[in-house]
């Protein structure tokens, strides 16, 4: 009888400790993914923008005196340097939440609960918005 009550309360404890740290990471997954999602709408505001721009670009005469090849130097300058603060951001948001994402990957789905489905979403997710990034040598063993 002792072994019987000792395995329903160790059954019992490993099921509240899983709900709770699933509790955890939904918390996390979901500010993590607004700041995601937040990411990339700026990034698509900024591709529609130059790509605008782009347009434009094909429509117009150039000429050297123009104020028009200042501000296209500029506009791409300022474009480069917003992909490369995006990509920053990512590449922390990928070193913060990677690790949790790799852990659902083995261990969250072990277990069924009301939050697996939101989960899979934010990890299906996430594994998208990482191959975004540029191909690094980190990137490469983190998404193998």
């Amino acid at each position: 009888m002792d072994i019987q009550l000792s395995i329903m309360i160790l059954l019992v404890s490993i099921i509240v400790g899983l709900s709770v740290y699933v509790l955890f990471l939904h918390k996390l997954l979901k500010r993590t993914g607004m700041e995601l999602l937040q990411a990339i709408s700026d990034r698509k505001v900024v591709v529609d923008y130059l790509e605008e721009e782009m347009a434009k670009n094909n429509t117009l005469q150039l000429n050297d005196d123009d104020g028009f090849v200042k501000f296209l130097s500029q506009s791409r300058d300022w474009a480069f340097k917003y992909i490369e603060d995006v990509q920053d951001e990512l590449q922390k948001f990928a070193d913060v939440v990677g690790p949790v994402m790799e852990y659902y990957s083995k261990y969250g789905r072990v277990v069924e609960t009301i939050h697996t489905p939101s989960l899979e979403k934010i990890y299906e997710a996430y594994n998208e918005l990482i191959k975004m990034l540029p191909e690094t040598e980190n990137n490469k063993e983190n998404n193998e």
